[in-house]
C-alpha cells in the first residue's frame, strides 16, 4: 500500500517470503503528514484438524509452533498498546491507525477484533483497508466484505461514538483477463484519513508545564 503512495517505492524494503515491511519506513505526504509503514505482524493460525497420518511428534511440533506464534502476537498487541498511549510528540504517537488486509489471505476474526480494538478504544481514528481487491473473484469479495463488516460490528464504537472505517484500495495496476485494472482508492483513503483528524486531537499531546520548565 505504501509503495503506491511513495514517489520512489524502492525505499520500502519488504520480505520476499512474508510480504511484510522489513523496517519501519516514513512515507511523507504533500500535506505534511507522515505515514509510518510499520513492520506489520502475522496473525497466528490455529493448527488444522488432526490428520490420521500425522505422528504424535508432528502434532506436538505444530502445537509448539502455534504457542510461539501466540507469544509473538501478544507482544505485537502490547507494543501497539504502548504506541497508542504515547504522549511524547518526539516519539511520533499515532494520530490515526491504518490496518491493511490483503484480499485472499485468511481472516481470523477473534484476533482481528483484538488488535483493532486497541486504537479505537483509545479514541484514535482507525481504518481497515482491504487491498488487492481484484485478487479474488466477485463471490469471494462479497464474503470478505461481510466478514470485515462483522469484525467492525464486534469491535463496536469508542467513547466518541466512532466506528472503524472500511476502505477498499487497489494500490497498483493489475493485468487481469486481458485487461488492465488501474490503481484506485488511494486518493480516497488519504482524504478519509485527513478528514478524520480534528484540531482538538492535538490536545492529547498537551501536558501541564512544570514550575521549573520554560517555554522554548
Amino acid at each position: 500500500l505504501a509503495e503506491g503512495i511513495m514517489p520512489d517505492p524502492s525505499v520500502i524494503l519488504t520480505s520476499a517470503t512474508t510480504g511484510l515491511t522489513l523496517e519501519d519506513t516514513a512515507v511523507p505526504l504533500a500535506s505534511g503528514i507522515v505515514l509510518i509503514d510499520t513492520k506489520g505482524f502475522r496473525i497466528p493460525m490455529p493448527p488444522t484438524a488432526v490428520k490420521s497420518r500425522e505422528s504424535l511428534l508432528q502434532r506436538l511440533a505444530a502445537r509448539i509452533l502455534y504457542s510461539r506464534e501466540l507469544a509473538r502476537w501478544a507482544s505485537s498487541v502490547s507494543s501497539l498498546q504502548v504506541k497508542v498511549k504515547e504522549t511524547d510528540p518526539q516519539l511520533r504517537p499515532p494520530s490515526a491507525i491504518i490496518f491493511v488486509h490483503r484480499a485472499g489471505t485468511r481472516l481470523v476474526m477473534e484476533r482481528m477484533v483484538e488488535i483493532l480494538s486497541v486504537p479505537l478504544s483509545n479514541n484514535i481514528p482507525t481504518f481497515l483497508v482491504l487491498t488487492d481487491i481484484y485478487a479474488v473473484d466477485d463471490k469471494d469479495r462479497i464474503e470478505i466484505r461481510e466478514a470485515l463488516m462483522e469484525i467492525v460490528d464486534k469491535v463496536g464504537v469508542n467513547t466518541r461514538g466512532e466506528r472503524i472505517s472500511i476502505l477498499e484500495v487497489n494500490s497498483a495496476d493489475k493485468f487481469l483477463k486481458n485487461r488492465t485494472i488501474e490503481a484506485s482508492g488511494l486518493s480516497g483513503m488519504i482524504a478519509a484519513l485527513l478528514n478524520s483528524l480534528r484540531p482538538a486531537d492535538v490536545l492529547q499531546f498537551v501536558k501541564r508545564r512544570r514550575i521549573y520548565e520554560w517555554p522554548l
